[in-house]
């Protein structure tokens, strides 16, 4: 019996009982004992998440990135890039390079990961629509945008759209804004809070120069010869409210069957302003010399920008002669003040009337001899002293500045009545003699002009009508562009 208990395997609990026995006996119980409760800690804290799943099974799967084009996309970009986020409000100006989009684009991209899906609810759309649209404006003002911004407004004001109204007869020209450097206005984030910083087309007053302007409504007014009335639009872009300067030429046919217009120039200022003031240029023949070439401006009047006020009026109604004294029966040749200022002549009953040439009002205009010149408003200044003071000045001009028929200026130029060829359409001319010998006619009169008398400055040229009074032609040098370098009379 002793020998078969001997021969039975031993136990497994005894041998759990045994190997307890040595490790509590052995040297390294604690470190035994630190492993055991670290296990016991790693099967504690993984069984709550196991739940007896492989927990490999619980990762997320990855998404898809969305097309370039899905519909979801599309929907939001037609939403975005409309005219409203644009320049003007005008779809013209709306920036739609690939390249330039693909942030933005990318953007939605990350929105589209963020959620997990396209946007499906009202409220999933709105919100994805108004990130986007917040980074579009955002990005129209980066430097790269507003790079964008103004090679797109170069490309729309070199192309200008015109439109024609058959019922009216008119064109408009419509350039949008000047080409120029762009800048952001600070705490603003609408499609319209830009300015043009510089441009080179524009002036000292940030207007568009008037050169420019002149130049573009020439061309039209060739190109449309039969418009009644051609109307050109720039804006300067000078704050967000973005208003246009606008230049109306309005054309008329005259009694001789010549054009004439009047150009009415309005500012980029609300016509409710203290400060809105409107400008008028009266144009003969589609010619618009005095600003293309004459140094002239368009925002101001033209009287304002001659040191001459009878010189300024005169070039406001676009005339190179004006009748000053109405006097039916002048006797002699018209007398100049020494300053230029002031012109007087003998009329019937031995008296004397005179004009202060420094005081100009309105003139208005009216034809004489075929042609048109300004005339000043009817009314006489007599003086008891004026007789002493005209002989002193007749006194002490030069004998060659006054005569019956011609008159010699300093350098040898000689300006003299004739009687015209038979059969002309005037009985009389005024010809412009050089030194060497050419000849000029710059008037055509009637039979009774003569008298002629040459201002101290040699810029004013005066004689009497008999009939009408004493007149005044401008010379070139009398705040003018030149007349007597083209001779352009109106003729």
């Amino acid at each position: 019996m002793a020998r078969f208990r001997q021969a039975l395997p031993v136990p497994p609990s005894c041998l759990m009982w045994r190997w307890t026995q040595t490790f509590l006996n052995s040297g390294s119980r604690k470190l035994w004992a630190g492993l055991v409760v670290l296990a016991l800690v790693i099967t504690l804290a993984v069984r709550p998440w196991s739940n007896g799943e492989n927990h490999s099974s619980t990762r997320l799967s990855a998404i898809a990135r969305p097309e370039k084009d899905a519909p979801w996309k599309k929907a939001l970009w037609e939403k975005v890039l409309v005219a409203e986020n644009a320049l003007l409000k005008r779809r013209e100006y709306l920036l739609t390079d690939p390249e330039y989009l693909a942030p933005l684009d990318a953007k939605l991209d990350e929105l589209y990961f963020s959620l997990r899906h396209a946007p499906e609810t009202e409220s999933e759309q709105a919100s994805f629509l108004q990130r986007l649209r917040d980074a579009y404006l955002e990005a129209q003002r980066s430097a790269e945008g507003l790079r964008q911004l103004e090679k797109q407004v170069q490309h729309v004001f070199s192309r200008p759209i015109i439109t024609q109204d058959d019922a009216t007869a008119s064109i408009t020209a419509d350039f949008g804004i000047v080409p120029g450097k762009l800048a952001a206005l600070a705490n603003s984030t609408s499609a319209g809070s830009f300015v043009i910083e510089k441009s080179d087309l524009l002036d000292e007053h940030r207007l568009p120069k008037s050169d420019f302007v002149a130049t573009k409504l020439e061309e039209l007014a060739r190109q449309h010869p039969n418009a009644r009335e051609i109307l050109v639009r720039i804006c300067p872009l000078h704050d967000a409210k973005a208003a246009f300067c606008e230049y109306r030429y309005q054309r008329e046919q005259g009694n001789n069957q010549r054009v004439t217009g009047l150009l009415t120039v309005s500012p980029p200022t609300e016509k409710r302003s203290p400060f809105y003031r409107e400008w008028s240029h009266v144009v003969h023949e589609d010619q618009f010399t005095r600003w293309t070439r004459g140094g002239y401006g368009l925002h101001q009047s033209l009287r304002d920008q001659t040191p001459n006020a009878l010189a300024g009026a005169m070039l406001e109604m676009d005339v190179h002669l004006v009748l000053t004294i109405h006097a039916p029966e002048a006797q002699g040749p018209p007398v100049w003040r020494p300053d230029n200022g002031e012109i007087a002549v003998r009329t019937s009953g031995a008296k004397w009337t005179s004009i202060s040439l420094q005081h100009v009002p309105r003139l208005f205009p009216k034809d004489w001899e075929g042609q048109k010149i300004a005339v000043w408003p009817p009314g006489e200044v007599e003086s008891s002293q004026l007789a002493e003071k005209a002989a002193q000045w007749e006194a002490g001009s030069k004998p060659e500045s006054r005569g019956e028929t011609s008159v010699t200026t300093a350098d040898g130029t000689r300006y003299e009545w004739r009687q015209n060829a038979a059969g002309s359409r005037s009985q009389t001319e005024l010809v412009r003699l050089a030194p060497d010998g050419r000849a000029e006619v710059l008037l055509h009169g009637g039979a009774g002009c003569r008298h002629l008398s040459l201002s101290p400055d040699e810029t004013w040229l005066a004689f009497v009508d008999n009939g009408h009074g004493a007149l005044v032609y401008r010379l070139a040098g009398a705040g003018s562009e030149g007349v007597a370098k083209d001779g352009d009379t109106g003729k």
